[in-house]
């Protein structure tokens, strides 16, 4: 799906970028209130598979 996202970085460069981005990205969170920290915090974006589409929500 290049052609799509032309711009898109590779696996390791995104490795590599994301040892730069964690404080910027920690600042922007707290300053906006997102929610309260109580300690580390993760952001997973893993799909929670379902049995049946009913208990999707």
């Amino acid at each position: 799906m290049k052609e799509y996202f032309p711009k898109t970085i590779s696996y390791n460069r995104m490795v590599e970028l994301k040892k730069q981005s964690f404080m910027p990205m920690s600042i922007f969170l707290k300053s906006e209130n997102l929610s309260d920290c109580t300690g580390i915090s993760f952001v997973d974006s893993t799909p929670l598979r379902v049995c049946h589409n009913r208990r999707i929500l």
